[in-house]
């Protein structure tokens, strides 16, 4: 499932970045046909002293998760 997929990729996160406090991940679907990019992977990630935000926007969620992760 993709929560499944988000799981595992934050796990591989976790694991190489001691510093991370809390993270916030929102995936989203535009509905308009004319958006070829509609599937969108957002995170908020708490760090020591900081807050990221990261996104990403591709045709395929699991794509858009990957690429989330990657950044």
């Amino acid at each position: 499932t993709v929560k499944d997929h988000v799981v595992d990729k934050l796990k591989k996160l976790e694991h190489h970045y001691d510093f991370l406090v809390d993270v916030h991940v929102y995936l989203s679907v535009e509905k308009k046909k004319s958006i070829a990019e509609n599937q969108r992977a957002e995170a908020t990630i708490h760090v020591n002293g900081a807050v990221l935000r990261v996104s990403s926007c591709t045709g395929d969620m699991y794509t858009s998760i990957d690429q989330l992760v990657n950044k």
